[in-house]
């Protein structure tokens, strides 16, 4: 197995004023948007970063090239391989207001990466409000509870 130390971590919570681009119709479409972008890996480079931003709160320009830099890093520790599974680990909801998911990707070299997502409900719609992806053991095996 193939050790991957690349440590990416990003996490951005965005407190900006209630104008938003395109809101999420439904949590788990968009999860199935971001399970299909990773299996596209990397032949489809542009999609992770285009689905986080399409998704952010306008009036963040300084925000979106971060997206940008999260895809080029996870492409970075994707190297050569592709993307075998996708696996939501957790979901926790603060009503109906909040909710925390993390994701465990894996390659077909058997590594994991973890992406950690929040969604904000915000006037009935929900927003990407923050993401955070990390390869680092300590980090997956906290979020696994092992």
């Amino acid at each position: 197995m193939k050790i991957k130390s690349l440590i990416l971590c990003f996490i951005f919570v965005l407190m900006a004023k209630p104008v938003f681009s395109k809101d999420i119709k439904s949590i788990e479409i968009f999860e199935l948007s971001l399970t299909n972008c990773f299996n596209s890996m990397p032949t489809n480079n542009a999609c992770l970063s285009e689905l986080i931003k399409n998704h952010l709160p306008d009036g963040n320009d300084a925000i979106t090239p971060i997206a940008d830099q999260v895809e080029i890093f996870f492409i970075k520790w994707l190297d050569q391989e592709t993307v075998e599974n996708v696996y939501k680990t957790d979901q926790r909801d603060i009503g109906a207001f909040i909710s925390y998911r993390n994701y465990i990707i894996e390659d077909s070299s058997a590594s994991v990466i973890l992406l950690e997502m929040t969604y904000r409900r915000v006037l009935g719609l929900w927003y990407v409000m923050s993401f955070n992806i990390n390869s680092t053991q300590k980090e997956i095996r906290e979020v696994l509870n092992y």
